[in-house]
């Protein structure tokens, strides 16, 4: 239960500061990151990311979702990440939300080259 109530209060406290950079882009979206969110927990750094899906993208046609944010901490030294706290969006510009989700992920390793490496690199960074 503090877990919950812990996210749930740096979901809305990062929220409404964000400062929402783009870290890059793909065939499918734009992937951007609160820099102003990352945070040291331990021995793991956390940070928020915002994923913006094309219109057209797979992600759109499967899941009807046009926006995810999405709290990700980061294992620097293993390379590895899970998620903390996600949320996904009807629309664009994380509007008309879909119930959240906030369950604490299984780590998984980071594959060089990947988006998951470029969000890595700019949490660790710090």
């Amino acid at each position: 239960m503090k877990k919950l109530l812990f996210v749930l209060l740096l979901s809305i406290s990062s929220f409404v500061h964000a400062q929402w950079t783009l870290a890059t882009q793909n065939n499918i979206g734009l992937l951007y990151v609160d820099k102003s969110s990352i945070q040291q927990h331990g021995s793991y750094m956390r940070m928020w990311e915002r994923h913006e899906y094309f219109e057209n993208s797979d992600a759109i046609t499967t899941s009807k979702m046009r926006s995810t944010r999405i709290l990700v901490e980061y294992d620097c030294r293993e390379k590895k990440s899970r998620y903390l706290s996600y949320q996904a969006f009807k629309e664009p510009d994380l509007k008309n939300a879909y119930p959240q989700d906030n369950r604490f992920d299984e780590w998984s390793f980071i594959a060089p080259g990947t988006l998951a490496a470029i969000t890595l690199n700019i949490a660790c960074k710090k």
